[in-house]
């Protein structure tokens, strides 16, 4: 009886402590949408903007390339919202054509 009981309570403390620690969610930034690089420019300055560039494509079960791309350039006013939004693509896009980044300064286009 000792021993099921022991054996009961370290099942529930083992369950217990899967189901407190945080989730994948929680270390996810959130998702954020880009504006145009002339429109971050005239916020923060042409300097201090941030562009995001990233080409990908995603890919069926078969491990075939779906046709729609992603290719996009949107730019930010923050590094930290344009790391965001580089990670969400890489998320949704995962089969990338071209390297993704984010530059700051000059942007692309």
């Amino acid at each position: 009886m000792r021993k099921s009981v022991a054996i009961a309570a370290g099942l529930a403390l083992c369950l217990g402590g899967a189901f407190s620690t945080p989730s994948l969610a929680a270390n996810q930034p959130p998702r954020v949408q880009g504006m145009s690089c002339l429109t971050a420019a005239a916020k923060v300055g042409h300097a201090r903007t941030w562009q995001a560039l990233y080409w990908g494509w995603q890919k069926n079960e078969l491990d075939e390339r779906l046709n729609d791309q992603f290719l996009q350039a949107p730019c930010f006013t923050t590094q930290a919202t344009c790391k965001a939004w580089l990670y969400w693509a890489q998320v949704d896009y995962p089969n990338e054509i071209q390297m993704g980044f984010c530059k700051q300064g000059q942007p692309y286009g």
